[in-house]
């Protein structure tokens, strides 16, 4: 496969379970104040499909506990394109968020690949958020990063994943703490991700 260092990988997002679920994950993570917007519980109702443009579910941090809120996937710089992708650096995050999925459609130069956990469950992917004003719309931009063994034979990128664990070991607490964890920016370990062709293409 050829070098795209460059170019910038697209993706959708499915997520196919209801808010209780997610919240379960957070929970079994050490997570204990947890609160869910009624926008994003009406949202993660039944089976989501997720694409650049559309509204999405997105954790992070609000005065000490984790919010289950409602963001747009895309944000409009004032000086350029809609930003719907952001390449992950060791540089401050900002705003750091979470996206919950139960399956990912990765654009490839050939065919479209589907992305889901081997052991049954719900990804995180990592991602910053933007709030024009207060009160606004939240905008979000998801992360992406040096493909992991498990991706690599399709793709140059995968997007973010942070994994979901009990405490003490790091989880997805830690990366919507304010410093983003850095520790925890990296492709997804060997054996976790189950990766083979997708039946359908991403949204243009």
């Amino acid at each position: 496969m050829s070098d795209h260092s460059d170019s910038i990988p697209h993706f959708s997002l499915t997520l196919t379970s209801p808010s209780d679920n997610v919240l379960d994950d957070w929970s079994s993570a050490g997570a204990e104040r947890v609160y869910v917007d009624p926008d994003a519980d009406a949202l993660m109702d039944g089976d989501l499909e997720m694409a650049p443009g559309n509204l999405v579910p997105v954790i992070r941090a609000d005065h000490g506990r984790a919010l289950a809120s409602v963001g747009r996937w895309g944000r409009i710089p004032q000086d350029g394109a809609t930003e719907y992708f952001r390449r992950c650096t060791g540089q401050s995050l900002g705003y750091p968020g979470l996206i919950p999925a139960t399956e990912i459609i990765l654009e490839t130069e050939s065919d479209p690949i589907s992305i889901k956990l081997r052991d049954p469950g719900r990804m995180y992917i990592g991602c910053m958020y933007f709030q024009p004003a207060r009160g606004a719309l939240i905008h979000v931009v998801p992360l992406y990063l040096a493909a992991g063994p498990d991706i690599a034979d399709y793709s140059v990128f995968q997007p973010l994943l942070i994994p979901v664990n009990a405490l003490p070991r790091p989880g997805i607490w830690d990366f919507i703490s304010p410093y983003g964890a850095r520790h925890l920016r990296k492709p997804s370990e060997a054996g976790t991700l189950l990766v083979e062709q997708a039946n359908r293409r991403t949204a243009a």
